[in-house]
C-alpha cells in the first residue's frame, strides 16, 4: 500500500506519495503519515501547518508572518535534510580535474613567457 506523508520543512509543505516512506524520513523531521488534508483542502502548502498531529491552515497573523519569511528567504525546498538521502558532492569529484587542467595551463604560459 502507499502512503501518503506531509513532511513539513521550515516555512513550506510537500506532499510525498510511495511506499517505504515512513523509512525514508529523517526522524528529526515533522511529519504526517495517512493524515486528514480535509481542513486544509484548497489552501496552499505554504499556509499549512502541524498541530499535534492535525493538519490546519494558518491563521491570517501567521500567514504574515510566512509571507514575510517566504519574500525574503524563498521556499525551503531542500527535502534531501528532511529525507534519509546522501547528496552526492560532484565537486570532490571535479576537483582534482580542476586542479590539473589549471596547472597545465599555467605551466604552457608560462613556458610561452619564459621561452
Amino acid at each position: 500500500m502507499k502512503d501518503k506523508i506531509v513532511v513539513f520543512t521550515k516555512n513550506n509543505a510537500r506532499v510525498l506519495v510511495g511506499q517505504d516512506l515512513p523509512k525514508r524520513i529523517n526522524p528529526k523531521a515533522k511529519y504526517v503519515v495517512n493524515p486528514d488534508l480535509s481542513k486544509v483542502k484548497g489552501v496552499p502548502l505554504h499556509y499549512w501547518k502541524l498541530d499535534g498531529e492535525e493538519i490546519c491552515e494558518l491563521t491570517p497573523w501567521e500567514k504574515r508572518l510566512r509571507n514575510w519569511d517566504l519574500r525574503f528567504y524563498g521556499p525551503d525546498n531542500d527535502l534531501d535534510k528532511y529525507l534519509n538521502a546522501k547528496r552526492i558532492n560532484y565537486w570532490q569529484y571535479a576537483k582534482p580535474v580542476v586542479i590539473i587542467v589549471v596547472t597545465a595551463l599555467i605551466t604552457h604560459f608560462l613556458t610561452r613567457l619564459h621561452g
